[in-house]
């Protein structure tokens, strides 16, 4: 079964972020202090090496890169073997892998499982930091989008950009035309979808 590098999604909460009597922060500078916040969540749980990709507030192909690794390397100290790693093609960064000896694996490979993909989770991060998605898939969503009356002309090419632009009154049509898409051109792909928070 394919399943998400980051496997559970994290129910995290948009920042306030308003100013008092002062100019919104730019969009890039609210990510910044929403990563910084996340990692300063990570590092309350002991999740140090989370804390330490995110205390920049930034999210580089490397240090997800490098996140990633650390999560096979604690799923194999585990007896789980992780394979088939490919690139998510709705955000161009999660990690999706399947786990080779899976009817192997019994209840307590369970919490070793929970423990690995809590420790070097990416999820929230990757949302707000997305790469770039996948041109095929893009295309079939921005014609789902239009058939639904929402114009988004081309101009969007991440998750993150298209979510600001359905906002949170498209966001249920963003999902259905992204599992449309998926459906079509990656049938076999197994995949999490953690809509970027509206910032």
């Amino acid at each position: 079964m394919r399943k998400l590098a980051a496997g559970v999604m994290l129910a995290v909460s948009a920042l306030a972020v308003a100013g008092c009597g002062g100019r919104a922060p730019s969009l890039d500078s609210r990510v910044h202090s929403y990563l910084r916040e996340l990692g300063r969540g990570e590092r309350a749980v002991g999740h140090h090496e989370a804390a330490e990709v995110l205390s920049d507030g930034s999210l580089s192909d490397d240090e997800v890169d490098a996140m990633f690794a650390g999560f096979r390397e604690c799923m194999g100290s585990a007896g789980q073997e992780v394979v088939r790693p490919t690139r998510s093609p709705i955000d161009g960064r999660t990690w999706l892998y399947d786990i080779g000896n899976l009817d192997e694996l019994d209840a307590s490979d369970s919490e070793a499982n929970y423990q690995c993909v809590t420790r070097f989770s990416m999820d929230a991060a990757i949302a707000q930091a997305p790469g770039r998605m996948d041109e095929p898939l893009r295309a079939s969503i921005e014609l789902c989008l239009e058939q639904r009356g929402i114009d988004v002309s081309g101009r969007d090419r991440d998750l993150r950009s298209l979510t600001q632009r359905v906002g949170s009154r498209g966001a249920d049509d963003l999902r259905t035309c992204i599992h449309a898409g998926m459906a079509e051109l990656h049938p076999t792909l197994g995949y999490g979808l953690l809509l970027p928070e509206v910032l």
